[in-house]
């Protein structure tokens, strides 16, 4: 009797764009499928699973495999976070016959930059949230609520502290710092009293106040004393996030591998002894191995063993940005 062989379907659902992959369980990509964004939450339930069926169908169609044949469907995806969410997307999968497994793009963002092994990750883009997975292959996560509530040493977290700095200096009551004339400049404001309003009003939103992260790393490159506070501080937050992972989970090794992931990495440089200060173990910097998309394939494999994983270096070198 020949044995049918069987695949996987990864989709990384985000708030941008939607990545899909169908392979094999060794690792073999067999189509790619990029869409519009995916975000349950902004999108519907209704027109996420139009989105979704249609995403399986094309898969399945442009490498003319059975939908029989698909063992497991593997999500991650933005606006999915609560048991709720994830049972109704398990239910839009399991009335056309498909198993899923269904977590938030955080978790799949994990399993790629890990390639499925134990350590933490630290995402810091406009938001920050870190996520562990241990050598019992539970998962823990810290922050993550948001910029009224937190992201810490997230890009809005160092715009944000850019301005107060910038207005304490104003009011006679801090240092003096070339991040006021930056932020000026940047802002085409005259006065800095002027950001006042356009925060409040919101005419600054949540993405401009983070693009001012920038404004900090060049002003840290200048040798300012106040960015330097800025950037030691929203490192050291990160590291606690870390940190806070690592003790839930009680990892037994004292040497731990980290990756970190998102906008604000873009100049880890500046980063990386801040975070290895908050945290009293010894700590591997590791580039992400792989994309979240193929994060999302590995959370659907009942076990991943290195030749998958030396599968899938191969796939992803060949298919380069494509993912």
């Amino acid at each position: 009797m020949i044995r049918m062989e069987m695949y996987i379907i990864g989709v990384d659902g985000g708030g941008t764009k939607t990545t899909a992959i169908l392979a094999n369980r060794e690792g073999k990509i067999i189509a790619k499928k990029e869409v519009g964004p995916s975000n349950y939450q902004v999108a519907g339930k209704k027109k996420f699973k139009r989105l979704l069926l249609d995403l399986i169908d094309n898969l399945t169609r442009s490498s003319h495999i059975k939908k029989s044949e698909i063992s497991k469907i593997s999500l991650g995806l933005a606006g999915v976070g609560r048991e709720n969410e994830k049972k109704e997307v398990h239910g839009i999968l399991n009335d056309v016959g498909f198993d899923s497994i269904v977590e938030n793009d955080a978790v799949i963002a994990l399993e790629g930059a890990l390639g499925g092994k134990p350590g933490v990750v630290i995402i810091a883009g406009t938001g920050s949230i870190a996520l562990g997975k241990n050598d019992k292959d539970e998962i823990a996560r810290a922050g993550g609520w948001g910029y009224i509530l937190g992201d810490e040493g997230s890009g809005f977290y160092i715009g944000k502290n850019a301005l107060i700095y910038a207005l304490k200096e104003y009011d006679g009551r801090g240092e003096k710092t070339i991040l006021t004339e930056m932020i000026k400049e940047n802002l085409e404001i005259s006065n800095i009293e002027e950001v006042v309003p356009l925060i409040y009003s919101e005419r600054l939103t949540r993405t401009d106040v983070s693009n001012l992260a920038k404004l900090v790393f060049e002003a840290y490159r200048k040798k300012d004393r106040i960015a330097n506070i800025i950037l030691n501080e929203a490192g050291k937050e990160l590291g606690l996030l870390a940190y806070a992972i690592i003790r839930k989970l009680e990892f037994k090794s004292k040497s731990i591998d980290m990756s970190l992931i998102g906008g604000i990495f873009k100049e880890k440089e500046h980063l990386l002894e801040p975070i290895r200060a908050a945290i009293p173990y010894n700590i591997n910097f590791i580039e992400p191995r792989f994309p979240p998309v193929i994060g999302a394939f590995l959370m659907g494999l009942e076990k991943i063993d290195e030749e998958v994983l030396k599968t899938l270096d191969y796939e992803v070198k060949k298919m380069g940005s494509g993912l």
